[in-house]
């Protein structure tokens, strides 16, 4: 995955608080509510395989180019590997979260970007 990750170390004014990020991923994920290996990180993330395309410009709109998001990981989540039964299972999840807002953007599983 292009996906590119540099962390913020201090918060910036108006993001959410790390524990409204965990609200907010857990939302769109109750299930994971058990993990009890939660990290929380605040940073700028760009990923370049996720955008759409504009049909008469061709132009590219990208879902994170340098946005600043929250990058929830729960540590303990098992997901299926991506293409290939054969392979076991990745451990951890990663839910990206607009920073602002709080905006489900996309989730991935492994340790890309972490």
């Amino acid at each position: 995955m292009g996906i590119r990750f540099s962390e913020q170390h201090t918060i910036p004014v108006g993001a959410l608080t790390p524990d409204a990020a965990i609200e907010a991923a857990l939302r769109g994920w109750p299930g994971l509510a058990e993990d009890k290996n939660i990290t929380v990180r605040c940073g700028v993330m760009t990923n370049d395989d996720m955008y759409s395309t504009d049909t008469s410009t061709g132009e590219r709109t990208y879902v994170a180019k340098d946005r600043l998001v929250w990058l929830v990981r729960f540590g303990d989540a098992l997901s299926a590997s991506a293409g290939n039964p054969n392979l076991p299972p990745q451990r951890g999840l990663n839910v990206v979260l607009d920073a602002v807002s709080g905006e489900y953007l996309f989730a991935y599983s492994g340790s890309v970007g972490v």
